[in-house]
């Protein structure tokens, strides 16, 4: 059984949303998201390795370190 990796799955959503039409602001902004993510956590884990632990201190984290502060928009992303 093939494991996706988080960019896989970043990237099959980036598909469902052009499929339904959504702008390309609202897919770019996504990617930023995603890229920040990753480079977070320095790797690109299998998707069932991430767990909301990651995403929370993602978001802790981030929003303490000088230059790194998250808009609530990248957020809610």
């Amino acid at each position: 059984m093939n494991i996706l990796t988080f960019s896989q799955c970043a990237a099959g959503y980036d598909m469902t949303l052009r499929a339904r039409k959504r702008s390309p602001h609202t897919v770019a902004d996504y990617k930023r998201t995603y890229k920040k993510f990753l480079e977070f956590t320095g790797a690109d884990y299998p998707i069932d390795e991430i767990t909301a632990r990651h995403v929370e201190k993602f978001l802790a984290e981030a929003k303490s370190v000088k230059g790194g502060e998250l808009s609530s928009k990248t957020m809610h992303n």
